[in-house]
């Protein structure tokens, strides 16, 4: 089984942790990959670090039976259970998965972790706001968070075993923005925009990535939105109304890349604004979706306060208002597009990112924050003949002369001086996070 497990970009940073004393917590929704990424973890752990398999333990916690040995109030006899496995004075891993069941993880981890240092505990949990709640301040200096989201674009190839195409595209980093011309065979440039229209489509849920027939994948994505409801939703926050928590979510599928105006929400589903600040809270915080905040140094000309809203996985977005339309020419094929850019930032980068809009309309898509400077992204997913420069950009180059512009494209590369100061990028959108 674990011989045919794939890796994931976030492993070796994990990696790192391992001989520390921290507590190391996988964070993300269901069916990412996280206990994938235990028993990866487990099997780095005998094959490179030379660890025994007995010396490994991994429990799931979604399993009453299981969690009940979890749940004593004795955490000494938890501990002395765990070390009576085991015959050796070696150090133990403890692998808990979906550790937000637990009543009292951190207080267990904490005295665990302060009292017998033998014991190593890596842990995931599918709602960062269990986690949040029930690790507080007490675990501080003594854990480290890491967060797993859907397969990368990056990561897509790989599971499709189209690693070739990798190599075929540049390396570009957002944060060195510098890239000389290329050019792919017409015949790879167009299996790569098809490879990038299904995982627009289907999304970066592993399950549904290896699934090789489409039905299959729609049926997947169903499952694991039904399940979030289920599992995540009713079970761990007792919503009273789980309809009306899933309009609010098919709302915000079919507005993703739009602000999001919450008293109008609450007036078209008939509820008080309090009900759908605390749906759109959960749902942003059991990884369903995230809410981008606008940048602003300027308050007078720079004025909304409203949220974007972006989902984090696309097919899930679609499986909730049922499109899986494979059509480029689909009416949500720009929202989608600029959905995907601002997930892969997210999974890419752990920067800052805002969008930006002024009181005169001019808009741009995306600011990310650089340690030194502001890199403004504009999403245009068009068949761009000839580089041209959007209003919105404009507009924000007079306000902040930053360095760089990036544009996003189909398929136009370019480069070009806008100002002394100012150097502007049109990338095609598959070279920027391959």
């Amino acid at each position: 089984m674990l011989n045919k497990l794939l890796p994931r970009v976030i492993l070796p940073k994990i990696v790192k942790d391992l001989n520390t004393s921290l507590v190391l917590i996988i964070i993300g929704s269901r069916r990412t990959g996280k206990t994938s990424l235990l028993y990866l973890i487990r099997d780095l752990l005998i094959q490179e670090k030379g660890i025994q398999p007995e010396n490994i333990l991994y429990y799931d916690l979604e399993n009453e039976i299981i969690r009940q040995d979890f749940q004593v109030q004795d955490f000494d006899l938890i501990a002395k259970n765990l070390l009576v496995k085991v015959n050796t004075k070696k150090r133990l891993f403890v692998l808990l998965d979906e550790i937000q069941y637990l009543d009292n993880p951190a207080g267990l981890l904490k005295y665990i972790s302060d009292h017998y240092k033998q014991l190593k505990f890596i842990v995931s949990g599918s709602s960062s706001l269990k986690i949040k709640e029930k690790f507080s301040d007490s675990m501080v200096g003594r854990k480290k968070v890491f967060q797993l989201h859907p397969l990368s674009f990056k990561e897509f190839l790989e599971f499709k075993q189209k690693q070739k195409y990798l190599k075929l595209l540049p390396k570009i980093d957002l944060i060195h923005l510098n890239v000389k011309k290329f050019e792919l065979l017409p015949s790879c440039e167009k299996e790569i925009q098809r490879l990038f229209l299904e995982f627009l489509i289907y999304g970066g849920y592993p399950e549904v990535v290896l699934a090789s027939d489409k039905q299959e994948k729609k049926e997947i994505l169903s499952e694991i939105y039904t399940s979030y409801l289920q599992k995540d939703i009713n079970y761990l926050f007792d919503i009273d109304n789980v309809e009306k928590f899933n309009k609010l979510a098919q709302l915000f599928a079919s507005q993703i890349g739009g602000l999001v105006n919450f008293s109008e929400l609450a007036n078209t589903l008939g509820s008080a604004r309090a009900t759908i600040d605390r749906y759109s809270f959960l749902q942003e915080n059991t990884f369903l979706l995230e809410f981008l905040r606008p940048f602003s140094s300027n308050i007078r000309k720079e004025l909304t306060k409203m949220p974007k809203v972006f989902f984090e996985d696309t097919g899930l977005r679609n499986a909730i208002i049922n499109n899986f339309s494979f059509e480029e020419l689909r009416t949500d094929i720009g929202a989608l597009v600029e959905n995907f850019v601002y997930s892969e930032i997210r999974k890419n980068y752990n920067l800052p990112l805002y969008f930006w809009r002024t009181k005169s309309k001019s808009e741009i898509d995306f600011v990310l924050k650089l340690p030194e400077e502001l890199l403004p992204i504009e999403v245009k997913y068009q068949d761009l003949k000839m580089p041209k420069i959007p209003l919105g950009l404009k507009s924000f180059i007079e306000e902040y002369q930053p360095p760089k512009i990036l544009i996003i494209t189909k398929d136009l590369f370019a480069k070009k001086k806008f100002s002394k100061n100012t150097l502007v990028y049109w990338l095609p959108i598959y070279t920027i996070f391959g």
